[in-house]
């Protein structure tokens, strides 16, 4: 995708963004790929959306499709990006499910977190650092079973 900014400057307002970074299961294996469908991250379903996060430039959107049965928080920080969760996010242990800090702006869509209440884990489906972060957009998120605020 190509995005025209209004204005002249080094890049004469036109900037390339990839339309979407992904992370998907296949075979039992956990991957995510860039929009050239280059591997960077194989195996961890943590990992593999917190890479994806961390990977994508400013304004890419992270598309993740199935399930994840996630081991420790996701921490949605830097880059603004748009994060969709096409399955859902199983909290497998005492954590924040998604932690959004350190001035992010972005959107999250489609995206459906199951907590770990019922098995005595404690955490919030989403945490946002009141204090850093502004201009967050939510579209059909769905969180239950947490103990916790979300």
């Amino acid at each position: 995708m190509t995005v025209r900014f209004p204005y002249a400057g080094p890049s004469d307002g036109v900037i390339d963004i990839p339309s979407a970074i992904r992370v998907f299961a296949k075979g039992g294996h956990y991957y995510a790929v860039d929009e050239k469908g280059r591997i960077f991250c194989r195996d961890s379903p943590t990992g593999c959306i917190q890479e994806a996060v961390n990977y994508a430039p400013p304004f890419a959107k992270v598309e993740a499709f199935g399930d994840f049965y996630i081991t420790k928080g996701i921490v949605l920080s830097g880059n603004p990006i748009k994060l969709a969760v096409y399955g859902t996010i199983y909290q497998n242990g005492n954590f924040d499910v998604l932690s959004i800090t350190n001035y992010w702006v972005g959107e999250i869509e489609e995206i459906t977190i199951r907590g770990g209440a019922d098995k005595g884990y404690t955490g919030t489906g989403i945490y946002i650092h009141s204090s850093t972060v502004f201009g967050v957009r939510f579209g059909r998120v769905r969180i239950s079973n947490m103990n916790g605020y979300g």
